[in-house]
């Protein structure tokens, strides 16, 4: 794993929007500053109902992952300071409660940050972001996107000439059956994670209409570790933006899935986001989203799990949590002091 060396909230600022993979507006950021809890990102609450769901439903997920001694900083990225002040002070109240450590909250501007307890505060820097860029450049990850709705734009493409192909496809399905189609969306997946060619249209249609069956979905899915990831993700992103709506719940839940195996929490509400209104009930997004919701890490994955047909109805609604997995990003960042050394690299 790579360490991210941090020296002082304005280099902390600047690393959040790689971490995420977009650059967060309103938005309150949970960051560990010790080993274990994932970072998770969540809509600014202002109002007093919503400032108790985000508190009970980061306080569920904080209290599955927090060891003892464990450390947070809450950071919320808003030009709005009350909002900033009452949500972060509301969650901080109930995570020491429970023996959950916080020790900042700080409310960051597009030019400023200040530590709310203490009312001491800086500029953000050009230069704290740009040696964070190089950092984590080095770290392998991409430059992040303006916002949620940029990444959300990469799933959307020309969806017609794949829209074309389906009636041939849904021919050739019937005509081979289930068993013969599962074994050739197999191989051509296979195919893929050798070449990495996207698929023809005629292709590309065959392994949607052929995802209608969900065994062969499910094998699809039990083709995703943590270790393909990335192979996979990039073939759900492409079938993702080239399916015609009543195709899209399954190659968007893959895509989210894969996402999520990532330790990219954002890239996997993105995806859900992709399935058509309609198809609510698809059972693996609903579980995704729950898993998503509860932050739970992608190292409880266990492939070979059980099937949409032996799933019980999550009973938690998704609400827009972002969470990542401790085990596929840099490790967590500490601010210390605003004057303080750099935190050294994890061993």
């Amino acid at each position: 794993m790579v360490a991210v060396n941090v020296k002082g909230v304005d280099e902390l600022a600047a690393v959040i929007p790689h971490l995420l993979g977009f650059q967060p507006t309103e938005s309150l950021v949970v960051v560990p500053l010790s080993p274990g809890p994932p970072v998770a990102r969540i809509d600014l609450p202002d109002t007093a109902e919503e400032r108790d769901q985000v508190t009970e439903q980061l306080l569920r997920a904080y209290r599955r992952h927090a060891q003892p001694g464990s450390q947070l900083a809450l950071m919320c990225f808003s030009e709005n300071l009350p909002a900033a002040d009452l949500a972060s002070q509301q969650l901080a109240g109930e995570l020491i409660a429970h023996g959950i450590e916080v020790s900042a909250r700080l409310w960051v501007t597009e030019n400023s940050w200040t530590e709310l307890d203490s009312g001491q505060g800086g500029k953000r820097t050009r230069e704290a972001q740009t040696l964070m860029a190089a950092e984590l450049v080095v770290a392998g990850r991409r430059a992040p996107a303006a916002g949620r709705d940029e990444l959300a734009s990469r799933l959307v493409g020309d969806r017609g000439p794949v829209a074309e192909q389906v009636p041939d496809a849904r021919d050739l399905a019937s005509s081979n059956g289930a068993p013969d189609e599962r074994v050739w969306s197999a191989g051509r997946i296979g195919r893929f994670e050798s070449d990495g060619r996207s698929f023809s249209d005629r292709d590309a249609a065959r392994l949607l209409v052929a995802l209608e069956d969900l065994r062969t979905r499910d094998d699809a899915l039990m083709r995703i570790t943590t270790e393909n990831a990335a192979t996979q993700r990039a073939l759900w992103s492409d079938l993702t933006r080239r399916a015609p709506d009543e195709l899209r719940a399954a190659p968007a839940a893959l895509l989210g899935f894969s996402a999520w195996l990532g330790g990219d929490g954002a890239g996997a509400w993105i995806a859900l986001d992709q399935i058509p209104a309609g198809s609510e009930g698809y059972p693996l997004a609903q579980i995704l989203a729950q898993a998503l919701e509860q932050a739970v890490p992608p190292t409880a994955w266990e492939p070979g799990g059980t099937r949409d047909g032996d799933l019980t109805e999550p009973s938690l609604p998704a609400q827009g949590l972002e969470a990542f997995g401790p085990r596929r990003m840099p490790d967590p960042p500490s601010p210390g002091r605003p004057d303080g050394p750099r935190s050294p690299p994890a061993p």
